[in-house]
């Protein structure tokens, strides 16, 4: 069975986070094997050790305590999910074999997977999954993502194996929220030792943690998945620094790391290295404040448009490494639609435009930038030259993430910025923003058709009418000029040519399930 994928933000932004960060994915496909008595795949052995580079050290292992991406690219392979994820984000089973949704779309009941064991020996109930989430849903707990879970009214246990979630009103995303890295199920009772001393039903167990220094787990052959662990130790590496990352990897101090469109070449060039390119599950955008003067004319959205040449952005910026984008959604999203055609570069008609909404003789506005995202400064300075063909003059500023967060994000003080938001495993959690009076629409887009078919969307549980609305939304938001959407960035995954079976998700994590380390 193929294993999940999921996605997060640093601790320090979870405030505002139902957004953006610039994040990488990475995992694995898992591959057929005949399980064994002793729990290994009966056509390979577990291999000794697979030595993953870590930008940051992990926060603890209590997933329901963190927005860090570090954290749960290595939880992952502690814990499991009810609901799991394919790589080309298709949900599927995971710790529950099915499930039934009622007619009114309020009751959500889960048939769990029997003799499921926790790393302790004992094995899996209801209990402990009514347990997770109480837990989350407690405001003491502090758990950072709890609004993923705000229309969850109540969790009950149905049988041993058998537990009911009820909601407050119909919510589609629910499902693909519980496949979340954050809405990983743990053992009744153990939730005060779980940022030190993680128990989970996942293949890995925690074995050491060198604080800033490294993880290891090690196989744990009980697991309800353990034929999927072909490697038998698992070692991450905690490596800030890019450049020593790049030269871990092709000296083999590591096997596996993160890489810079800058150093692809040079990795893919490498004898000893591969590297892996997929689109993420992100957008980048140049966001315009549609309630800022000059901004609210929609003639003047439309003419920066046509002023920007997005190919040229993404060889530029990421050296080829993205795909362009027409609206507000990643291309390997089923709900996606191509919508690239409706602003081709085009000065002419950009300058016509101005003319039109009376700036014949040009304007001028400002950029907010964050710190430190090189790839959206570099971007916001190449638009601003781009637009100053069509007479428009950009003042370029950068400045701090938290002042980011409070003047454009929160504060909505800007005219435009550049950013890149993550998505997750629904539509709605990228869409969502773009309805009238969302917290997160700090672009101030208004559009009463939009808001009607994302409320819409969102309370049905009927996917093709669900794929029509959000369609109907992405053409709406391009045709309205709502922001420039410029690409979806490639993630870029260095590997050593021993390694295979590696994927990568719609969220942010490493999953090592399936994943082989041959010599």
């Amino acid at each position: 069975m193929n294993r999940r994928k999921k996605h997060v933000l640093t601790a320090s932004t979870a405030v505002a986070m139902t957004l953006l960060t610039v994040a990488g994915c990475g995992t694995s496909n898992a591959t057929s094997g005949t399980q064994n008595n002793s729990g290994t795949s009966s056509s390979q052995t577990a291999s000794s050790t697979i030595k993953i580079a870590l930008q940051n050290d992990v926060s603890g292992f209590d997933p329901e305590k963190t927005a860090s991406a570090s954290t749960f690219k290595v939880t992952n392979n502690i814990f499991d999910t009810l609901v799991d994820v394919k790589p080309n984000g298709q949900l599927q089973p995971g710790l529950a074999t099915k499930w039934h949704v009622s007619k009114n779309g309020l009751n959500w009941t889960f048939d769990l997977r029997k003799n499921v064991l926790f790393q302790n020996g004992k094995t899996l109930t209801a209990a402990d999954v009514k347990y997770t989430f109480d837990r989350i849903l407690n405001k003491q707990t502090g758990d950072p993502n709890i609004s993923d879970f705000s229309e969850i009214k109540s969790i009950s246990i149905v049988s041993p194996q058998t537990v009911k979630f009820t909601l407050s009103k119909p919510y589609a995303p629910f499902l693909a929220s519980m496949a979340l890295p954050w809405a990983a199920v743990i053992e009744q009772g153990t939730g005060t030792n779980l940022k030190n001393k993680p128990i989970g039903t996942g293949p890995y167990k925690l074995v050491k943690w060198v604080p800033q220094q490294s993880i290891t787990l090690t196989k744990f052959s009980k697991s309800w998945d353990a034929k999927q662990a072909h490697i038998k130790t698992i070692k991450f590496v905690v490596v800030p620094n890019q450049s020593t990352r790049l030269m871990d990897l092709k000296t083999g101090i590591v096997d596996v790391s993160t890489v810079s469109p800058a150093n692809a070449s040079s990795v893919k060039s490498n004898a000893k290295l591969q590297l892996l390119s997929s689109p993420s599950n992100a957008v980048q955008i140049m966001a315009m404040n549609n309630k800022s003067k000059p901004l609210n004319n929609i003639l003047v959205r439309q003419a920066i448009e046509y002023a920007v040449n997005k190919p040229a952005i993404i060889k530029a910026v990421d050296f080829g490494y993205g795909q362009e984008i027409g609206s507000h959604m990643p291309p390997n999203s089923p709900y996606y639609v191509n919508l690239n055609k409706t602003y081709p570069y085009n000065l002419h008609k950009a300058k016509q435009l101005l003319k039109k909404a009376g700036y014949a003789n040009g304007l001028t506005l400002n950029m907010a930038l964050p710190q430190p995202y090189p790839i959206h400064i570099k971007t916001g300075q190449i638009i601003a030259q781009e637009l100053k063909q069509i007479g428009i003059t950009v003042h370029t500023k950068v400045i701090p993430w938290s002042q980011w967060l409070k003047n454009v994000y929160l504060g909505r003080h800007y005219q435009l910025t550049v950013i890149t938001h993550t998505g997750r495993l629904d539509p709605a959690q990228l869409l969502d923003r773009y309805e009238a009076g969302n917290k997160g629409n700090y672009f101030n887009f208004s559009d009463p058709k939009v808001t009607k078919d994302l409320k819409q969307a969102v309370s049905t549980t009927n996917q093709e009418m669900r794929k029509k609305l959000y369609q109907q939304v992405q053409t709406l938001l391009a045709k309205d000029a709502a922001n420039v959407f410029i690409q979806t960035p490639d993630n870029l995954i260095g590997m050593n040519k021993h390694v295979s079976g590696w994927s990568t998700y719609p969220v942010d994590i490493y999953n090592l399930r399936g994943v082989r380390l041959s010599h």
